[in-house]
């Protein structure tokens, strides 16, 4: 390689360690400052019109500490009264008390036909 390729290379790697210097710093300042959002998700029913409605969606935004299950483990109860029933209920009460995330809304049907669009909205802070 001639003296040129070597010099080019030497810049972009001080560039490219630059760059990732100010994304860890612009990181680390974003993650050190509480922020809250709103967010509005949207779910669209997909399936055929005659398809199968299984559960209702339950839907929860955090700070990483909500801990729905762990792989291998038995369901909550919460998870399991999803399942067998379809009653978010007791998973939402989970949610709330646990003080990792606030759900201000969720939809008990949202695969439903008459409701094919689900909005829901929650702040984490």
């Amino acid at each position: 390689m001639s003296n040129m390729n070597h010099q080019g290379i030497a810049v972009l790697k001080r560039a490219s360690a630059i760059i990732a210097m100010i994304a860890a710093g612009s990181t680390l300042t974003m993650a050190s400052t509480a922020t809250a959002a709103t967010l509005m998700v949207t779910v669209e029913n997909l399936a055929a019109p005659d398809g199968v409605v299984l559960t209702p969606l339950w839907v929860g935004f955090h700070d990483g500490n909500f801990d729905l299950f762990n792989l291998g483990e038995s369901a909550s109860s919460s998870v399991e009264r999803i399942a067998e029933d379809g009653n978010t209920a007791p998973l939402t009460s989970d949610f709330l008390s646990s003080g990792n995330g606030i759900v201000e809304g969720d939809n008990p049907h949202p695969l439903c036909r008459l409701l094919p669009i689900f909005f829901f909205k929650s702040l984490v802070s």
